[in-house]
């Protein structure tokens, strides 16, 4: 006599998105560049972080990207392994009316959406698109789920962006460390601005940080600037960025005159950036 027949279903233990995430959960640093990141990814001019320095206190980070629509969100944010290129492509997308210009996204799956819970184990998200806002709750999990979404509301709102908020539990970190961080990572791109419990992080705040050399040929100057993060999960913002007038030509890579400076796989390479103004 046979068996019955019967189907398993894989169940997810206790650390399963600490090992799925690796560093984005464990470390704060490399949890609030993927943060900030994801709204670089979603076409955004301008990001605000409010950054608590004690233990309850709300931390938030909003921007004014694109946004998502219901069903983007629920595709994105509900799947373990989320293919970016293959569903948004190779570009970042630019909310309507914001212009048109090329800018390559820092995350390929989808991790740094998770880079909340190295802060709290449940958080909130809104987010605004196509004349609708979508409010939902996160919360960590385990067993038949790692994670939980619940969908709080979905209605009619004019604008566009998206906001996670949480109370801080833990891994806390100096306002002057995540200032140092965000601004080593994404101060070379001038049509990107970051601000920190309402302090837009300006290059002339960060020079204390970086490295510097002033170079002189006949009547020019070419100040060269080095920024180090200490951190890195990607080379992307890394290498050398090129500024003329204050703004950012080209994408800042290791690749100079056809030649690698630094093997942008290295440790080294995810970290650095060299600024040179012209």
């Amino acid at each position: 006599m046979s068996e019955p027949q019967s189907v398993l279903f894989p169940t997810f233990g206790d650390n399963f998105l600490i090992q799925h995430a690796g560093n984005i959960i464990h470390d704060p640093k490399y949890a609030l560049v993927e943060l900030v990141a994801n709204s670089w990814d979603a076409g955004a001019g301008e990001v605000r972080l409010s950054f608590p320095q004690h233990i309850g206190e709300r931390l938030e980070i909003e921007d004014n990207g694109s946004g998502m629509t219901r069903e983007e969100f629920a595709e994105r944010w509900n799947a373990l392994s989320y293919d970016r290129e293959l569903t948004q492509g190779k570009l970042v997308e630019f909310p309507i009316g914001s212009g048109t210009r090329k800018r390559k996204p820092y995350g390929r799956n989808g991790i740094g959406r998770h880079a909340m819970f190295c802060f709290s184990d449940n958080y909130d998200i809104e987010t605004i698109k196509d004349g609708y806002k979508t409010t939902a709750k996160i919360l960590k999990s385990s067993g038949s789920l790692p994670f939980k979404i619940e969908i709080i509301s979905h209605i009619p709102f004019e604008g566009h962006g998206t906001k996670l908020s949480a109370d801080l539990n833990r891994n806390i970190l100096t306002f002057q460390d995540v200032e140092k961080l965000l601004g080593s990572k994404f101060i070379s791109n001038s049509d990107f601005s970051v601000y920190l419990n309402e302090t837009k992080i300006v290059f002339e705040n960060l020079t204390s940080y970086a490295k510097s050399w002033e170079l002189s040929f006949g009547q020019e100057k070419i100040v060269i600037s080095r920024f180090d993060s200490l951190s890195g999960r990607t080379s992307q913002q890394s290498g050398v960025a090129w500024w003329v007038n204050k703004r950012l030509v080209g994408n800042p890579s290791w690749e100079v005159d056809a030649e690698y400076l630094l093997d942008a796989r290295t440790n080294t390479g995810k970290r650095l950036i060299y600024i040179v103004e012209v």
